[in-house]
């Protein structure tokens, strides 16, 4: 009974130069002469799927590949042979040791991820989407003052039979998170590379490689890191198979013992490059950069990065208003809960992933800045991770290559607020494009905050008229709007408590939000979603008219609240069905009360 690895491995040539038998990579149709891998083998809900691109039709693959003994046979069992099952489950927990997702080993070998279902207790979700994710053994490395770690949830078990700490990021090699950096603050690491051959995309192999991008993220933030190569390990040979050749804690420990600790070359104190920039940088010197399919499937991106969840994420961020309502009290308060890893708007779901953040006070100045924190703070010390400066230079004066600086200098930096755009923006020359402009201001800071994964909230104003659209209200032209990864516009009536948040961009979900502003603590908290509210605020207003003055009509009912006759029918058909008001045969709504 052939499996997809069988099938697979039968139809890779191994000559050298020939890309057959990469990962996910075609291999050779056994159809035709096939000197260019053209056949793609797959596997859906245990059926083996088939497709040449040479030309040849499925069934003369089929028969094929049914003449060299590698098709399944039709005797009913083959779903049951080539479906996946699960051998082997890795529980990865919070820091309270509460289950937040399972790594699944599967066979045929696999690894998949899922998530419990919060709708349905025992059922999973088989996927991470709005998952924090946390590093192997997370309760166990944070009580640790030595940890080692390993390429995956085997090793840190073989580590852990020897009464060692060890620990893995889900998703194998060069698939370490920012996220998970702080969790190392102050500990001895200790890194161990698996043994993989170099291929073309890394000469020293994707173990080697693994172990440098890890290093990199800890270096400064754990009290030391070393990189221990194991000796005597085969090709892709890892630190279980090293024990069972006949390593001992001992020997390991002595390894330890005796390598220096890692220190970055100056190429690799840059940060981890993405993958489009991994492409750009290998073909530096043409003028366009092409990629192939072929070659962004193998590309790694890295997942869009909630910094408060489904709020704030990594990027370029316009947080517009008008003058006086409260936006630079909600940019500081954004910035308070990152500083802190607090709740934001009074939420207990939306605490922020804590990180260092930089406020750029350049119209309210310190002094006020002071004040509000010391609303904000209620009594608590002034959050250290929290760095302002009142001033900075204009982005073409050398203000884009300090903030560049900065973030170097911080690598647990998360989030900068810049408050307002105007006051580091270019002048624009008078023969300038507007667009055009606008475009290159807001592009240079998205490219930064894409370079260093780090959200950057640039405080702006609206315009005087209203639209439809609010981004459509966002002061400049839709160049400031189009190069934003996201866009915040905050309205509310003058003098008025209560205010809406609308959200919209690229990785984030369209979304108008109901808030209320605290003024005596300086805090804007979520009400809800803005629709809803309104809806529970209009009901409120009816209830009452009902009470004070009696039965009405939705015509009557339209007159007094000044709105429109359907709309108010629709609200008065809602509230019956919620057991709120009843109808009498003269089509008048009253309270259940009257």
């Amino acid at each position: 009974m052939a499996s997809i690895d069988t099938i697979r491995q039968a139809l890779t040539c191994g000559q050298p130069g020939c890309t057959c038998g990469q990962p996910r990579g075609n291999v050779h149709c056994p159809s035709h002469e096939d000197k260019a891998p053209s056949l793609s083998v797959s596997q859906n809900n245990g059926r083996v799927l088939v497709k040449c691109f040479g030309g040849c039709s499925q069934a003369a693959v089929i028969d094929a590949l049914k003449a060299r003994d590698l098709w399944p046979s039709p005797n009913g069992d083959r779903s049951q042979a080539l479906k996946s099952r699960i051998v082997k489950t890795y529980d990865y927990q919070d820091a309270d040791g509460n289950l937040v997702f399972q790594v699944c080993r599967m066979e045929p070998k696999d690894f998949r991820q899922r998530r419990p279902d919060p709708q349905n207790p025992g059922k999973w979700v088989w996927n991470l989407e709005r998952v924090t994710r946390v590093p192997y053994r997370l309760p166990q490395l944070l009580k640790a003052n030595t940890v080692f770690v390993d390429e995956g949830e085997k090793d840190v078990h073989s580590l852990e039979a020897l009464g060692l700490t060890a620990t893995c990021n889900p998703g194998g090699a060069l698939k370490w998170r920012r996220e998970f950096n702080k969790h190392f603050q102050g500990k001895a690491v200790v890194i161990l590379p698996d043994n993989d051959p170099p291929d073309k995309n890394h000469p020293e192999g994707v173990g080697r490689a693994h172990a440098q991008q890890v290093a990199r993220h800890l270096h400064g933030m754990a009290a030391s890191v070393k990189v221990v190569e194991l000796p005597g390990l085969p090709d892709h040979g890892d630190v279980s198979d090293w024990l069972k050749a006949g390593g001992t804690k001992e020997k390991l420990l002595a390894l330890v013992e005796t390598a220096p600790e890692w220190k970055p070359t100056p190429h690799q104190a840059e940060r981890p490059k993405t993958a489009p920039q991994q492409l750009a940088q290998a073909r530096k010197g043409h003028p366009i950069q092409f990629v192939s399919g072929k070659e962004l499937e193998t590309l790694d991106f890295p997942e869009p990065v909630w910094i408060i969840p489904n709020i704030l994420g990594e990027g370029y961020i316009i947080l517009a208003g008008r003058p006086k309502l409260g936006k630079s009290w909600l940019g500081l308060c954004l910035a308070v809960a990152v500083a802190t890893g607090g709740c934001a708007l009074g939420k207990g779901e939306l605490r922020a992933t804590q990180g260092k953040v930089l406020y750029l006070a350049l119209e309210d100045r310190l002094r006020r800045i002071k004040k509000r924190l010391g609303q904000i703070m209620c009594g608590s010390p002034f959050p250290e991770n929290l760095l302002l400066a009142e001033s900075w230079q204009r982005l073409d004066k050398g203000g884009l290559e300090d903030l560049r600086l900065f973030l170097r200098e911080h690598d647990d930096c998360r989030m900068v607020v810049i408050d307002t755009l105007a006051k580091v923006c270019p002048p624009r020359t008078k023969n300038r494009d507007l667009y055009e402009f606008d475009m290159s201001v807001g592009g240079s800071l998205q490219a930064l905050a894409n370079q260093f994964r780090v959200s950057i909230l640039v405080v702006h104003h609206t315009r005087k008229s209203e639209a439809n659209d609010p981004l459509d209200e966002v002061s400049g032209s839709t160049g400031v709007t189009g190069a934003a990864d996201a866009v915040m516009v905050l309205k509310r009536g003058r003098g008025q408590a209560d205010g809406t948040l609308t959200l919209a961009g690229r990785d984030i979900e369209e979304q108008e939000l109901a808030l209320q502003f605290r003024p005596q603590e300086g805090l804007w908290e979520l009400l809800g979603d803005a629709a809803e509210y309104s809806m529970s605020q209009e009901r409120h207003e009816v209830l009452s008219i009902l009470r004070e003055i009696g039965p009405k009509t939705p015509a009557q009912l339209s007159k007094i609240l000044d709105k429109k006759r359907e709309n108010i029918k629709k609200l008065l058909l809602k509230m019956k069905d919620s057991g709120l008001v009843i109808a009498n045969k003269k089509g008048e709504y009253k309270t259940l009360s009257i």
